[in-house]
């Protein structure tokens, strides 16, 4: 009995143990994505460097001599003559314009981003989840639950209609019981995929995710007839 109670506190151990290197992850993760972050306005300004560089070439230019002509290099002058021709049907001196000629064009991507930006009235949502449960004992117990879902659809916002394109949702969650304690771990993901607005064609970027952890534990106060419980989160 000694010994079945023992594996039972082991497994829930390492059950704690499980979510403890789960939010040093998201700790580590976050630190990398600042630091990713830090470097992309390093390029940012490299690249802000070089363009001002390269609007500012003429001023870094100098004269190295003159132009001789027409036999008086004193006047440092040159001319330049340009000709051109124009079509007057009723010869008044004025340019006489062509008739209206149409040549518009259908155009599906109005930004130019690569998206089609007509309107697209499909639909297709998909949803799939999973659960699995493992109760070793009476006092032990284990639940591992996942779910993923698809969305393609119309979304009429405050602003404009947008088009929900390939918009994905993803959780996870671990969570265990032993005898009067409870702890759990998710993990929730958003990825926008190519959602935008049909109005300027913008796109979406939502690329989000939280990890959260909870325990908790209650314990009886029969001299005060009373109950217990208290618990630790973190988000």
């Amino acid at each position: 009995m000694k010994n079945s109670s023992f594996i039972e506190f082991f497994i829930f151990f390492c059950f704690v143990a499980f979510i403890a290197m789960m939010m040093n992850m998201e700790a580590d993760l976050e630190v990398n994505s600042m630091a990713a972050n830090v470097d992309n306005k390093d390029n940012m300004f490299n690249l802000f460097e070089q363009q001002v560089e390269w609007e500012n070439r003429l001023d870094r230019l100098s004269p190295i001599g003159t132009v001789e002509h027409d036999s008086k290099p004193e006047t440092n002058l040159f001319g330049i003559v340009l000709t051109a021709t124009y079509q007057d049907g009723n010869n008044d001196g004025v340019y006489t314009p062509p008739d209206y000629q149409g040549n518009f064009q259908r155009v599906h991507d109005t930004n130019g981003d690569g998206l089609n930006d007509f309107p697209d009235y499909e639909v297709d949502n998909k949803k799939v989840e999973m659960r699995i449960d493992f109760d070793p004992t009476r006092d032990l117990s284990l639940t591992f639950q996942s779910g993923y879902s698809y969305s393609k659809t119309q979304q009429v916002t405050g602003t404009s209609r947008y088009l929900a394109d390939g918009f994905t949702y993803t959780y996870y969650q671990l969570r265990g019981s032993y005898k009067n304690w409870f702890s759990q771990v998710y993990l929730n993901q958003s990825n926008s995929g190519n959602t935008r607005s049909y109005s300027q064609g913008n796109v979406i970027r939502d690329e989000s995710r939280n990890l959260a952890a909870q325990i908790q534990n209650n314990f009886k106060l029969n001299s005060i007839r009373s109950k217990i419980i208290w618990g630790i989160d973190y988000f």
